[in-house]
């Protein structure tokens, strides 16, 4: 609240071991984490983190080794998994919610990396274990088609891209040579 000079903790009481956290404005957030019989769960706020409901993820804890959310709005996210594999694999698992975080329904995903979504359907993953694979999806995650990449152009505006695929949004840039 008041740009990092003080901190307040926020945390969970039931959140034995936390994967990952997004919060879309300064009261809605989301958290996953596991529990100590090996369950995940969702965890949500709509108070700025005083208080927490949570709620379970049709999985089992066990061999994720990190969890990354999207939400776009406070009613739809989606919530992929990194499994635990080897070096030369990417695997995952992906759960979309359209209430919130009350139920979730699994969807595929062909690399276990954090996901994108514009919207209820348009969404990218990319990474792999050579960091060179990038899928799309046009259904909202039941299907992914592998993607060309393509070279993007920094036009004359600062910090804008160019020949962005349909449906991106917004792009940032570190700074000017990245």
């Amino acid at each position: 609240r008041n740009q990092g000079v003080t901190w307040d903790e926020i945390t969970p009481k039931e959140a034995s071991s936390i994967l990952g956290v997004e919060f879309i404005d300064p009261q809605h957030g989301w958290l996953v984490s596991s529990t100590t019989n090996g369950e995940l769960s969702i965890h949500q706020t709509v108070d700025g983190g005083q208080n927490w409901q949570a709620y379970p993820l049709p999985t089992s804890a066990q061999d994720v080794a990190a969890a990354y959310l999207d939400f776009i709005d406070g009613q739809t996210g989606w919530v992929a998994l990194k499994m635990v594999s080897g070096s030369s694999f990417s695997v995952g698992q992906l759960f979309v919610t359209q209430d919130g975080s009350h139920s979730w329904e699994e969807r595929s995903i062909p690399l276990g990396e954090p996901v994108q979504f514009s919207d209820l359907l348009h969404g990218w993953v990319a990474g792999g274990p050579a960091g060179d694979q990038y899928y799309a999806t046009r259904d909202g995650g039941h299907t992914w088609k592998s993607v060309t990449q393509q070279a993007y152009t920094l036009t004359s505006a600062p910090n804008t891209i160019s020949n962005l695929p349909e449906n991106v949004v917004r792009a940032s840039l570190a700074d000017q040579n990245s």
